[in-house]
């Protein structure tokens, strides 16, 4: 008998145990990361392993919606209550004033708290939506240098407020506390560097979940009740990448892509950018107008298109004496337009 029938005949008899392999995450899967810690992983291939039960929606992400416009309010109430404390006079002007620079701040997307709370960089844009309601002031006070003052400590009194709201936030993200959660999409060079970034800086304030893919987003904004999404990497095919990105926008994610090419950043006005510890990202519009800021725009649209109506009458009275003389179609007339959301409207 050979050495391999005994070899043969000597092995033991019964089911031969087996080692439970761990299956790996699949591909465009998520695997969250240790509230607090600033950590970003990114998986391979394979099966997705059981998902954690949702976070709840932190403080991070209500001081995200709501601070900037409390701070804002804050500084423009001090300044209409000290102006008139000092003798301005009548009352309402100056109240008006106050109400159209802060729907002025919310049309033009300053009440939006970006990951870089620099403050310089929109210093242009503050000054810019407390100089121009500063004109409808005009009729109402015999002194322009006034107005002029106005708009100067109101410029600065909001710049204050912002810096201050920035420095508290900084501080309380050092801690861990009022931190907010994101997903960063992508796996390429990129991504890793926005990673290290955020782990590196945790004054940046994000709690960061990686996946490799962006169609993969909507499910984990939803899942992971994330207020941000960082885009580095817009793998496959575009349009499924920009359905996932409205459909974030819808959920109410604050989306920015960080561009292709370095050179795409320079060509947006770096106030409108959003910034990683220098590198830049661009945020994109989000979906309509909610709660206060729609209000805002609403009374920001009737009190401009008031002024201007007043202001452009005779002009209309002529044009529709002379169209009424040429043309035998009525002056004004309706069209059916489609507007947000797909929906139809009269115009």
């Amino acid at each position: 008998m050979s050495s391999t029938d005994h070899a043969t005949r000597r092995r033991p008899a019964g089911p031969r145990a087996i080692p439970a392999r761990r299956p790996a995450p699949g591909p465009g899967k998520a695997s969250p990361v240790e509230p607090g810690t600033g950590e970003v992983s990114t998986v391979g291939t394979g099966t997705r392993p059981a998902a954690p039960a949702a976070p709840a929606a932190g403080a991070g992400a209500l001081v995200a919606a709501a601070g900037l416009p409390l701070a804002d309010l804050l500084a423009v109430a001090a300044v209409a209550v000290t102006a008139l404390l000092l003798g301005w006079r009548p009352g309402w002007p100056l109240a008006g004033y106050a109400a159209v620079v802060l729907a002025a701040l919310a049309v033009a997307g300053l009440h939006r708290l970006r990951i870089c709370l620099r403050v310089t960089d929109q210093a242009g844009r503050i000054t810019m939506a407390a100089a121009l309601p500063g004109l409808l002031l005009l009729p109402w006070t015999a002194d322009p240098v006034q107005v002029l003052w106005l708009v100067l400590v109101t410029a600065a009194a909001l710049a204050a407020a912002r810096a201050a709201l920035a420095a508290g936030l900084r501080a309380a993200h050092r801690r861990g506390r009022l931190t907010e959660q994101a997903v960063l999409a992508g796996t390429g060079p990129a991504s890793q560097q926005l990673a290290r970034l955020l782990r590196e800086h945790p004054e940046l304030g994000l709690r960061a979940t990686s996946c490799a893919s962006v169609a993969s987003l909507p499910r984990l904004v939803t899942e992971q009740r994330a207020s941000r999404v960082i885009v580095a990497d817009l793998d496959g095919d575009e349009h499924a990448a920009a359905r996932a990105l409205r459909a974030c926008r819808q959920l109410g994610a604050d989306v920015c892509v960080l561009p292709r090419t370095g050179q795409l950043g320079l060509a947006v006005p770096a106030a409108c950018l959003d910034e990683v510890w220098g590198v830049r990202l661009i945020p994109l519009r989000r979906a309509g107008w909610r709660g206060p800021a729609r209000l805002a725009k609403r009374a920001l649209d009737i009190a401009v298109a008031a002024v201007a109506l007043v202001l452009a009458a005779p002009v209309f009275a002529v044009a529709v004496v002379v169209a009424r003389l040429r043309l035998p179609h009525p002056v004004l007339f309706r069209q059916v337009r489609v507007v947000g959301g797909g929906r139809l409207a009269e115009i």
